[in-house]
């Protein structure tokens, strides 16, 4: 386990440096996305962007561009694995259960799980 500085350089107090992960980050060409990819992408992770391509953002060089369509273009996706994924732009609560396959019960019993830790 290795050490550094907490974010503060002012704190004395040790945070514990994690390996770095491979991030996919659902769209990463809005509001916030950009923000995110940079944030990641300065902390040494892997970033890979799934986006519809049909906007342009002024990202890091590195990050891995893929182009497809959450409600019915995964294609860019399959046969890949990430450690993270960030969907900032969850409208609509049906894209995630869609995805993991959840039913409103399931969902409970993730999330009651989850609080239970």
């Amino acid at each position: 386990m290795t050490f550094g500085r907490a974010t503060d350089p002012t704190s004395s107090t040790p945070t514990r440096r994690q390996a770095p992960k491979r991030f996919l980050i659902l769209g990463g060409t809005g509001f916030i996305g950009p923000h995110t990819v940079r944030y990641a992408m300065e902390r040494g992770h892997e970033v890979t962007i799934f986006t519809r391509g049909r906007a342009d953002a002024d990202l890091p060089e590195g990050v891995e561009r893929l182009v497809g369509d959450r409600n019915d273009d995964h294609s860019a996706l399959e046969g890949r694995t990430w450690d993270v994924v960030f969907d900032n732009n969850c409208q609509n609560y049906r894209w995630e259960q869609r995805r993991f396959g959840m039913s409103r019960e399931k969902e409970r019993t993730v999330l009651a799980a989850w609080h239970a830790r």
